[in-house]
């Protein structure tokens, strides 16, 4: 669950994701390098009674070239009961500034630089698109990060964004 502050100051918390990342194919061109294609599918989960509903279904593709990961992704969802359709895309490059190697054993915690150039489509409304600036903290299925995003279609809209997430 995402916990945005607007601009106006005014706090609001969004609904509750769920999903799945299956990188479906993985070629490994060197131990430093490898790319993926997937498949990614879920929900929403409304936090109160005034939404609905959706699933989710889209494709992923990620290239990881030693710290560095590039991800592209498409996302629909199927807006369930009064909920609108929504699409949207992500275009992500990731730097892991910590640690510069690995251990020879066992994993600690990452810390990792993120840009990202995203659209956002809901039914009914014009396409938003967006840049959004953040730090994640990862250790193991563990993921806080935090960020600023740019609406680009306006821009007096800037929002901070935090947020966890659990791999399983």
């Amino acid at each position: 669950m995402a916990r945005t502050v607007s601009a106006a100051g005014k706090p609001c918390c969004s609904d509750c994701r769920t999903g799945c990342r299956h990188l479906a194919r993985i070629e490994r061109a060197t131990s430093a390098c490898c790319t993926g294609l997937g498949w990614l599918a879920g929900g929403v989960i409304p936090v109160d009674a005034d939404r609905a509903p959706a699933l989710q279904a889209g494709f992923v593709t990620s290239v990881y070239r030693d710290r560095s990961e590039w991800d592209i992704d498409a996302l629909y969802r199927l807006g369930l009961a009064d909920r609108p359709d929504e699409a949207r895309y992500d275009l992500s490059f990731q730097y892991r500034l910590a640690p510069a190697h690995y251990p020879d054993w066992g994993l600690g915690a990452e810390w990792v630089t993120v840009i990202e150039l995203n659209g956002r489509w809901r039914e009914g409304e014009t396409m938003v698109h967006q840049v959004t600036g953040g730090l994640q903290w990862v250790r193991r299925n563990r993921v806080l990060e935090g960020g600023v995003v740019q609406d680009l279609n306006s821009p007096d809209d800037t929002r901070i964004i935090f947020g966890a997430r659990f791999h399983f």
